[in-house]
């Protein structure tokens, strides 16, 4: 039943099976579900088949599921409502919203069920992250290959405008960004299977619409926007084990340019500076040194 779990939700006699034998499989660390979504499905559906008999059941098997691993919409949405889940949905709440008061959170599951998360799938997911209009949260949708369709994926909240983005391995890192109106120094890691943010070490420059690239495990902020709307020169580098260190600064300051990595070097293109750019650079690492490029046919940014 735990393997089948899907299969049998959907049949009939499911809607007959007693809360013990419900409880157990929803609490189990091995069921086999695509995501949590649907063992809330699940749940639902085996309680409104006889809801007022159900009722007084619903918070003990809706603490069964990795609350954790819904975005706080669906929180507010879905648990919230529910009779008697209302503590359940603020707890989850707090814990995604808050990571500095999880040590005050009781919850039982706070972790993601075994096998299941986007870093886990044997197949790789195509995620798409966008920012919501006149919001200081982003939206991420994942592919369903299944079903040829977009789905939500989660809310991405303590997120700055304009910020700029790599992945990771299985984590989204968030660089800099507009914060309440200014260019910010933060890094943010995301890590998409268990939908948690982490700090991490704050760049040297303030910077907004810079490029960011990575070469060989290292991590360039190129450029930007700094304070006071100025066009950045300055280009910082990121280990972890040094944290963020300048290296060469560009030979023509520029903001919202292309970067990409290739053969060993990092290359800056177009962008603008007040007016749009054709210009590339090339940087070496060996050297530490940006050198010009054959110039674009036309201006990008």
């Amino acid at each position: 039943e735990i393997q089948n779990f899907k299969e049998i939700s959907q049949r009939d006699e499911f809607l007959n099976f007693d809360v013990e034998k419900l409880q157990c499989l929803i609490e189990s660390e091995n069921l086999n579900i695509t995501c949590e979504e649907d063992a809330y499905g699940a749940i639902t559906r085996w309680f409104t088949h006889d809801v007022s008999a159900r009722q007084q059941h619903l918070p003990r098997l809706v603490a069964c599921l990795r609350l954790t691993q819904f975005d706080v919409d669906f929180l507010l949405t879905h648990i919230q409502s529910l009779l008697g889940c209302e503590l359940l949905a603020l707890q989850a709440s707090t814990w995604i919203s808050n990571p500095s008061a999880r040590t005050k959170i009781n919850m039982r599951f706070t972790e993601p069920r075994v096998g299941i998360g986007a870093g886990n799938c044997d197949e790789k997911t195509l995620l798409l992250v966008y920012e919501e209009h006149n919001s200081s949260k982003a939206c991420a949708l994942q592919y369903n290959k299944a079903e040829d369709t977009w789905q939500k994926y989660a809310t991405l909240y303590n997120y700055n405008i304009n910020s700029s983005a790599i992945l990771k391995d299985d984590n989204l890192l968030f660089i800099g960004g507009d914060s309440y109106k200014s260019p910010s120094k933060s890094f943010l890691s995301w890590n998409i299977p268990n939908k948690t943010w982490r700090e991490l070490s704050k760049m040297n420059h303030r910077r907004q619409d810079h490029s960011v690239v990575e070469l060989e495990g290292k991590i360039y902020a190129i450029g930007g926007r700094g304070e006071n709307d100025t066009i950045l020169q300055s280009v910082e580098r990121y280990t972890a084990s040094n944290g963020w260190e300048f290296v060469a600064p560009l030979i023509t300051a520029r903001c919202e340019a292309g970067a990409v990595s290739l053969n060993g070097k990092v290359y800056i293109i177009g962008g603008s500076n007040g007016k749009t750019l054709k210009s590339v650079e090339c940087y070496n690492p060996d050297s530490n040194s940006w050198t010009y490029c054959a110039v674009m046919t036309k201006t990008y940014s």
